[in-house]
């Protein structure tokens, strides 16, 4: 879709009424649409709402045109990432997770495919229909906010990550930050262990071929938090909280880094127990973890981690949470980072000439 007169393209999103109400629908597509109108248009973090409208057998909404294609996509291209570029990709998409939760939303469906790529390969999220609404949040809780927070906490510096401590872990999984601390039993104290030399490990089919099975999958559930399938088990006690989409986030960068999500499973079945047990398959293969600094290693242990002290957890013990964003931004792994420019600079990974043909998907 597009103004030729003007030379814009958008992506036209395309719903069959029949279909939606068969399939249960309904609430997703008013979820998303309720989001999206209550973003900003300068929200850049996400894919905007032009319009919508319907006639007699279709919904149909005008959406921003993403021509690199899915985060997907750019995996299957290159398999894998360096430290760099997963650590762009990760602020970008702190950023975009983070723009979401201050419209007080939690998205629950963070994943690769739902993560677009614009003309300079700069990250924004899609697909909203899973969203839901927790409350009202301070404006305060804005990315930009917080940003603004952090830099007159430490005395008006300039631009890039104020320094300070990280919510790592300690010991086995090289963690230099500090802050609370997790005792033997926590969250992760810690899984993420690279695997012992020779030790027996499945099969993993490699690169595009992998991908390309993980991706024909419907409903995958590699990127589900394990309280969130706790809870959908009618475990009692299980509920969850925006700390869910930053689990996600951390599947994804372990993902990027390792080139496989780190409870794939043959099977979503299989997949889900061992989400479920995540504290015992958790692991880092050493060929990959010996290539990673420490910071990045404690980086992605605060996302993998148990809902209690896991980024945007509760804040030691008590009912307050804390601002997941500013928890990244702190943490020693994006010392020096440039939070605000980033969106500026051009991507480190863009797409090929030509794109992929991003939009929302039928």
């Amino acid at each position: 879709a597009g103004d030729p007169e003007r030379g814009q393209i958008f992506a036209l999103k395309s719903m069959k009424k029949e279909m939606m109400v068969l399939k249960n629908q309904v609430g997703h597509v008013r979820a998303e649409r309720d989001v999206l109108a209550t973003a900003d248009d300068d929200n850049r973090w996400l894919t905007v709402l032009h319009s919508s409208f319907q006639d007699e057998t279709h919904l149909y909404m005008v959406m921003e045109y993403m021509p690199g294609g899915d985060l997907m996509s750019l995996l299957m291209r290159e398999d894998t990432f360096s430290e760099e570029a997963t650590k762009f990709f990760m602020a970008e998409a702190a950023h975009a997770i983070s723009s979401v939760h201050a419209l007080g939303y939690i998205h629950r469906d963070i994943k690769p495919d739902n993560m677009l790529l614009d003309a300079r390969g700069h990250l924004k999220l899609t697909d909203l229909g899973l969203c839901k609404k927790v409350g009202e949040v301070s404006p305060g809780d804005h990315p930009e906010m917080v940003l603004e927070a952090l830099r007159n906490e430490m005395g008006g510096g300039g631009r890039g990550a104020p320094s300070g401590s990280g919510r790592g872990v300690a010991g086995g999984a090289g963690g230099t930050g500090s802050g609370k601390h997790r005792g033997p039993g926590d969250a992760m104290a810690m899984s993420i262990d690279a695997s012992p030399s020779g030790s027996q490990r499945p099969e993993m089919p490699k690169g595009k071929a992998r991908r390309e099975m993980a991706y024909s999958t419907v409903g995958t559930p590699d990127y589900i938090a394990p309280e969130v399938l706790a809870a959908q088990n009618g475990a009692s006690g299980y509920s969850y909280t925006c700390a869910v989409d930053w689990w996600s986030l951390g599947v994804i960068m372990y993902e990027c880094l390792v080139g496989y999500t780190p409870f794939y499973a043959e099977d979503p079945v299989t997949t889900c127990r061992k989400i479920l047990r995540w504290r015992q398959c958790l692991e880092i293969p050493a060929e990959t973890k010996a290539q990673l600094t420490h910071e990045c290693i404690d980086f992605l242990s605060c996302l993998l981690a148990g809902p209690e002290s896991r980024i945007g957890s509760q804040r030691n013990g008590t009912t307050e949470f804390e601002n997941g964003f500013a928890q990244v931004v702190r943490h020693p792994w994006f010392r020096g980072f440039d939070w605000d420019g980033v969106a500026d600079r051009d991507g480190l990974l863009p797409p090929p000439p030509g794109g992929g043909g991003g939009g929302p998907k039928k």
